[in-house]
């Protein structure tokens, strides 16, 4: 097993200290949210303060594309009015196909550990 993926696995069971093993964990919970029931029920179901320390750890990986989809989902769902299904569904839809054509699969989220490791490995707990 690779430095990385003991380092993807501890942040999967949130382990870690260091500032890459909290953004990584931070982003895999939500990610995982987004995997099992998509992203608007993952920001409606998440605790505040672990999506702002999602929404810092997906900019802490590079990836502030995602960070802003997340902020703009947000913007968009506060403004749909009660009880407003068809606009509740078709946000839902597009921002699932929006945060998937950011990150497919878990490779892009990899691809991402893997960058920030090389730029700054002290960031991540020993292995």
């Amino acid at each position: 097993m690779t430095s990385l993926e003991r380092i993807w696995n501890r942040a999967a069971d949130n382990g870690g200290d260091g500032d890459g093993d909290l953004a990584l964990a931070a982003v895999l919970n939500l990610h995982g949210m987004v995997m099992n029931g998509g992203l608007l029920n993952a920001l409606e179901t998440i605790d505040p303060e672990e999506l702002a320390d999602a929404k810092d750890g997906y900019r802490w990986l590079g990836l502030d594309s995602v960070a802003d989809l997340i902020v703009q989902v947000e913007a968009e769902a506060s403004e749909i009015p009660a009880g407003d299904l068809e606009a509740i569904d078709d946000l839902e839809v597009q921002a699932d196909d929006d945060y998937y054509r950011i990150v497919p699969d878990d490779a892009a989220l990899q691809e991402a550990l893997e960058a920030r490791y090389v730029e700054e490995p002290d960031a991540f707990d020993a292995v």
